[in-house]
């Protein structure tokens, strides 16, 4: 919900996915997504302990 009120929320990874943001989700995953014309893209979500690549 709160991507659907605040949907530029997250940490900016664009050095991994142009325009990627990535977020918490109740302390147990990392969610990736993208924003574009108002609409928010669902990329990945990975489990806790799991983290996007740097490079």
């Amino acid at each position: 919900m709160s991507l659907a009120t605040f949907p530029e929320r997250g940490t900016v990874r664009a050095h991994i996915h142009p325009d990627l943001r990535i977020i918490g989700f109740e302390h147990s995953a990392s969610i990736g997504f993208i924003v574009h014309d108002g609409i928010v893209d669902i990329l990945r979500t990975l489990p806790k302990g799991m983290n996007f690549p740097d490079d």
